[in-house]
């Protein structure tokens, strides 16, 4: 006969293994092998999780402004980092490209929205178009012509990190998050964040019985393979620190009539 026993797992990116992981946000971590407490698990759930919010809000993804002026685009890089809106307009309008056409950015005190303005007449682009910065200056939708006085039609978006996606196929059960834009993920879990940039998002389950996860036939579990994921099904940059969390597991164990 079988009896149903439970147990704490931490699992802590830095105790990941250096041969098998590219960094704290995607990595292999090992348990050991002859420990009978995971070698028939028969379900799973998260119970905690401590995640720093250290992802910047102009990464890799969204590190160029374009425009066009007669046609011709050109291109505005940033340096990958943590903006405010003040740094971000300075950065765009004394760039060697906004200088060139007296590119001029304000806030709309009312709306919250920023106006472009131009002393050389310029079409702004949109994401679809190839402005990367598009969606995080409002640009959802651009000028169809050169223009030289333009105001957005949404908001900026400076958050950052919003929602964390813990990937692990050793503990989704195999099964992909369903999402439109995500893909195919092995999502465990997900964690939406509520905190501001530089700080630790503390997450703890308010119902561990609807996030457990139970598998079709016990498994051994003495490796996971983790990736954290951001809404665009990117991998998160923690700027190298390291994140926990704590899992409740439960096993069968043989036992005597």
């Amino acid at each position: 006969m079988h009896s149903l026993r439970s147990k704490l797992m931490r699992v802590n990116s830095k105790e990941r293994d250096p041969l098998l992981s590219s960094s704290s946000s995607k990595f292999v971590i090992k348990f050991d092998a002859n420990d009978p407490t995971i070698s028939q698990i028969h379900s799973i759930a998260l119970k905690s999780a401590s995640i720093p919010n250290s992802e910047y809000n102009v990464t890799l993804s969204n590190n160029s402004f374009t425009f066009s002026t007669g046609g011709v685009p050109a291109t505005i890089p940033l340096l990958v980092g943590n903006y405010t809106i003040s740094t971000l307009i300075t950065a765009l309008t004394a760039s060697a490209q906004g200088v060139a056409v007296g590119m001029g950015i304000t806030v709309n005190t009312t709306t919250g929205k920023l106006e472009f303005t131009f002393t050389t007449p310029s079409r702004l682009l949109t994401d679809a178009e190839g402005n990367k910065l598009a969606i995080t200056t409002g640009i959802l939708k651009g000028s169809l012509i050169d223009v030289p006085v333009f105001e957005v039609v949404g908001l900026p978006n400076l958050i950052g990190l919003e929602n964390i996606y813990i990937a692990c196929t050793e503990l989704s059960g195999g099964d992909y998050f369903i999402d439109s834009s995500l893909g195919q993920l092995n999502v465990f879990a997900h964690i939406p964040v509520s905190v501001p940039f530089g700080q630790i998002q503390q997450y703890l389950t308010a119902d561990q019985s609807s996030d457990m996860i139970k598998f079709v036939a016990d498994r051994n579990v003495d490796y996971l393979s983790i990736a954290l994921y951001d809404d665009r099904g990117l991998l998160i940059d923690l700027q190298g620190l390291e994140w926990s969390m704590h899992l409740k597991i439960y096993y069968h164990v043989n036992s005597s009539m």
